[in-house]
């Protein structure tokens, strides 16, 4: 796993999911970070960036940051899932990334390693036993805060990904994949720039390497958001914090990139709902 040679999973979330063939919603999501997918019984249909999958008993899925994911058809009568979210470097941004802030994470280039090899593996019947006991050690070990369950939830994600990169793979690298690698630039390169007035989708695209049109499909489809969108709503994320640490609506707006003071104020009041001048009142508010 070349690029690997330092890495040190940091585990974020661990869930158990049931699907039913009743059900009339199934489950859907954009993660922030690496999802991790063992199939302990059923099958089902897996929509991931567009390509198709039919996951079945045994199976370990991996999907990459900022990948559009759904259920589609359940073929057995259940499907029962368990769910890993992790980073696979750990560092102070992921400890502080969390449910309410996840979608304005910068993520590091290297958290999309899975966006350009295999990501569907099924594990051989021999390891199925300990592949689930190393589910069971994370489950109960990730909240911890004590060094020997942070020390053992590490080793153990890392055994649990040495049994993915072991299974035979369902699935090769493919170019559908590169749309999250895309993404992750944009955002990235946003985040970096909002600041600058001259930011632009066009700008955007130049930088990741493809057309505005191109941008806009991916970044419609993985995340549910037009790249201009996320320039809007990285600015408004900035602005926001900016007041919570006391600055003036003056310079606010020109630290977040915006033209004049009339469009960033037309902006806010669109995103949050209220003006700028109201929500620093609120903010004042819930001080007294």
């Amino acid at each position: 796993m070349h690029g690997l040679e330092f890495v040190s999973p940091y585990v974020r979330h661990v869930r158990r999911i049931r699907l039913s063939s009743d059900d009339k919603e199934h489950w859907s999501s954009t993660e922030m970070e690496n999802l991790l997918i063992y199939v302990v019984s059923g099958s089902f249909e897996h929509i991931v960036g567009g390509q198709t999958h039919i996951l079945s008993e045994g199976m370990l899925e991996i999907i990459p940051p900022y990948t559009r994911q759904y259920v589609g058809k359940v073929y057995s009568d259940s499907v029962e899932l368990r769910c890993i979210h992790f980073d696979l470097f750990d560092c102070e941004e992921s400890r502080r990334i969390t449910e309410d802030n996840g979608n304005d994470r910068h993520l590091p280039h290297r958290e999309m390693f899975y966006a350009d090899h295999h990501t569907l593996g099924l594990i051989r019947t021999e390891r199925r036993a300990k592949a689930s006991e190393y589910m069971d050690l994370i489950e109960n070990n990730y909240q911890a805060h004590d060094m020997y369950a942070t020390m053992l939830t590490k080793q153990t994600m890392l055994g649990l990904l040495v049994i993915f990169c072991c299974a035979p793979p369902m699935n090769k690298r493919s170019p559908q994949n590169r749309s999250s690698y895309y993404v992750a630039e944009a955002i990235r390169y946003i985040h970096k720039n909002f600041s600058d007035t001259n930011l632009s989708v066009a700008a955007v695209a130049a930088h990741v390497g493809i057309t505005p049109a191109h941008l806009s499909r991916v970044m419609r489809r993985e995340r549910e958001q037009t790249p201009s969108d996320c320039i809007t709503g990285v600015r408004i994320a900035h602005a926001k914090s900016c007041f919570s640490l006391g600055k003036s609506i003056t310079e606010t707006s020109s630290l977040c990139g915006f033209l004049s003071l009339q469009s960033f104020s037309r902006t806010f009041r669109s995103v949050v709902g209220m003006a700028p001048r109201e929500y620093v009142a609120s903010l004042n508010n819930r001080k007294l």
